[in-house]
């Protein structure tokens, strides 16, 4: 490949075979142009990762960063109810030596990763970095009528987790000796459906996903809402992979679940008379607190740590 306009003239090509109706002009054009429906509402959430901050490689698989990229993104979507994916475009800051085959791969692991989750890359930019960042913006549909914000909570409510916990932050710990564990970090499976379904049969009062651990998702979901938390882990918060991570390393799993971030699951606050149809529904999810009256955050049993942070 020589130079910008040689790959961007593939990536358009590239883009041809992806069949969607909605998108009437992509990769190719000054902007992206997207045909919504009547009565619905777009929503629109960007997120970027970063070499040093999200990951340590100079240059990680393409593969993985790709999926990661994306699914993150989604996971903002699905933690907003009930949200269908409409398009996505991409961006990238390049070190001047980045092979070539490895941009490729990656576009093409992206592209895959949009077919899983039906929506599609309807374009993007490229820039010259000191350092590999790559970043998206995820678009959305929705039913204003089936959208759930962070601040609807209220005391009383009972907060559940859904999705796993901890698992990312101990595959990070761990590098490359990660193992199984190391899905969860790179991988990581937006709830995209547990969005949907909370939001059409109106289960939360409030919701926001979970992606710098659950202390820190939890204190601000009760701060947008105006009351505090208190927080009480139970053995449903424990993935059997984090328990067997804890055995060996003689770790308490609490930290890793309450303060490891990037495991981009869903917090929700649900009122006393909807936890029945909640637990029915999601049957997976953990109890892991209950919104109360005032402004703090209490973690029952102490277990205290450093939450996660991205800047």
């Amino acid at each position: 490949m020589n130079g910008e306009f040689e790959f961007l003239g593939w990536l358009e090509r590239a883009c041809r075979v992806q069949k969607n109706s909605r998108l009437l002009a992509g990769p190719g054009d000054d902007c992206a142009v997207l045909k919504t429906s009547p009565g619905k509402i777009l929503l629109a959430t960007t997120d970027e990762l970063a070499q040093g901050t999200h990951f340590r490689e100079v240059l990680p698989a393409p593969q993985l960063l790709a999926a990661k990229l994306l699914r993150v993104n989604l996971s903002d979507l699905a933690a907003m109810g009930s949200v269908k994916p409409l398009a996505v475009v991409c961006g990238a800051g390049l070190p001047p030596k980045t092979p070539a085959r490895w941009l490729k791969n990656f576009t093409l692991a992206l592209l895959d990763e949009c077919v899983k989750f039906s929506t599609v890359l309807a374009g993007g930019n490229l820039a010259r970095s000191k350092t590999l960042h790559v970043y998206l913006t995820a678009f959305g549909e929705a039913d204003p009528k089936n959208l759930v914000s962070r601040n609807g909570a209220e005391p009383g409510d009972v907060i559940f987790s859904l999705g796993p916990l901890g698992l990312a932050a101990a595959a990070l710990e761990l590098g490359k000796k990660a193992g199984r564990l190391s899905r969860f970090f790179w991988k990581p499976e937006p709830q995209l459906k547990a969005g949907d379904l909370t939001g059409r049969l109106k289960l939360a009062s409030a919701l926001m996903d979970n992606s710098d651990g659950l202390y820190k998702s939890v204190m601000t979901l009760a701060k947008s809402s105006g009351c505090g938390a208190k927080l009480e882990l139970s053995q449903d918060c424990l993935h059997p992979l984090l328990a067997e991570h804890c055995r060996k390393s003689k770790k308490d799993w609490r930290k890793y679940v309450l303060y490891g971030g990037e495991d981009y699951g869903l917090v929700a606050a649900v009122p006393p008379q909807k936890i029945k149809k909640f637990v029915l529904t999601f049957p997976a999810a953990a109890r892991v607190g209950e919104m109360i009256k005032g402004k703090k955050v209490i973690v029952d049993g102490g277990a205290k740590g450093e939450s996660y942070e991205h800047f």
